[in-house]
């Protein structure tokens, strides 16, 4: 997971002003560097969530200490009239099931996990996992099989209440912007017109909070595969769903505004937290 993590990304670019939300979010304790992992859904892939929450994040917890601000694991959101669990899961375990058994319904979702640990003191942070990272790879072999797209992102836009009243079972509706050759992704633009436009639309009965990042360095170096990702926390769903009959066709007309990349979206709930 994360061998080989470079930890020079606290220096990468950001955009113009909107530097200053960054700061001033850091400077109330909210840390600006986030070390994301997505596990996309694929034929056969699992993720066991319960055995992650209740060895995996104590383990990180006890590596890391105060070099991390905030773990929290998310999954695809239980659907009503499902029994309290999605359908996609067993025993803690999300999978795609084959294409012949799959049941009658909405299509599987896209993202089976993702974890954001937000990291305090980056250097520190590099130097733990170098120390730890064996056990780190051997404990998260236990939970999945499955390789995670893994990067830093930069946090550019806070808004709502803090991260620490991001309770477990939060809805949340993250949406993915995968990198592509040739492809563009307006992160000014994005910023300072469509999250304030979806604040206008959907208001704060339906948003408790938003957090809005670009990618600064893919594991191990290089690029990063998502060149950036928002997450609107959903503090009443029935009002965000309404909202959302009459914002489509706004925010549609936005998107190539900003970019010409096919978004990933992730309909998901939080899992853990710590």
């Amino acid at each position: 997971m994360l061998l080989g993590m470079a930890y020079a990304a606290a220096g990468a670019p950001v955009v113009g002003r909107l530097v200053s939300v960054a700061r001033a979010a850091e400077e109330q304790g909210d840390s600006a560097i986030c070390l994301s992992m997505i596990y996309a859904n694929a034929p056969k892939a699992t993720f066991d969530s319960r055995r992650y929450a209740e060895k995996h994040i104590p383990l990180l917890k006890a590596t890391y200490g105060d070099s991390i601000e905030r773990i929290e694991l998310r999954t695809p959101r239980k659907m009503p009239g499902m029994g309290g669990s999605n359908s996609l899961s067993t025993a803690g375990k999300s999978h795609v099931p084959s294409t012949s058994k799959a049941p009658m319904g909405p299509p599987p979702p896209r993202v089976m996990a993702a974890i954001s640990l937000w990291v305090r003191d980056v250097k520190a942070f590099g130097e733990k996992t170098i120390a730890a990272g064996t056990t780190i790879a051997t404990d998260l072999a236990q939970v999945t099989e499955a390789q995670p797209i893994v990067q830093y992102d930069k946090v550019l836009v806070l808004l709502g209440d803090a991260r620490a009243a991001i309770l477990s079972d939060e809805q949340v509706y993250s949406t993915y912007f995968p990198a592509r050759e040739g492809g563009n992704f307006d992160a000014k633009y994005y910023g300072e017109k469509v999250i304030p436009l979806m604040v206008s639309l959907y208001g704060s009965k339906a948003i408790h909070r938003i957090e809005f990042s670009v990618g600064s360095l893919a594991q191990g170096g290089g690029k990063p595969a998502v060149v950036a990702s928002s997450h609107y926390y959903i503090r009443d769903r029935a009002a965000w769903d309404a909202a959302g009959m009459k914002a489509f066709p706004q925010l549609m007309a936005e998107a190539p505004k900003y970019t010409t990349l096919t978004p990933l979206v992730a309909d998901m709930e939080v899992a853990a937290t710590s």
